[in-house]
């Protein structure tokens, strides 16, 4: 998923598509290697990595915890773009949490 998110992070930025749109592609690419599901599962399951890769960043726990720590730190530009876009987002909408996980 981190690979897929960052080949369509300038799309993501850009603000010409709309994000359901991205989301859905990446959960097609998902589906052709045996994952399934939604669009809107794989972004909730985006934003859980973003939360779980911040708290084991803040907590210095890094591989321990967090078992992605190194391919995130490798994007960690990716990161901070979507850290920053999800933060506004989810400001306007009043702190609204997804916890859908892909499977």
């Amino acid at each position: 998923m981190i690979s897929q998110y960052k080949l369509r992070e300038e799309r993501f930025r850009d603000g010409i598509e709309k994000k359901k749109l991205l989301w859905n592609e990446i959960s097609e690419v998902l589906k052709s290697v045996g994952v399934t599901c939604t669009g809107e599962q794989a972004e909730g399951k985006w934003k859980s990595l973003l939360r779980a890769f911040r708290k084991a960043k803040t907590l210095g726990l890094q591989k321990k915890a967090f078992p992605f720590f190194t391919e995130m730190s490798e994007n960690e530009e990716v990161v901070e773009s979507s850290e920053l876009d999800y933060t506004a987002e989810s400001q306007e909408q009043g702190n609204l949490s997804l916890y859908i996980m892909c499977m």
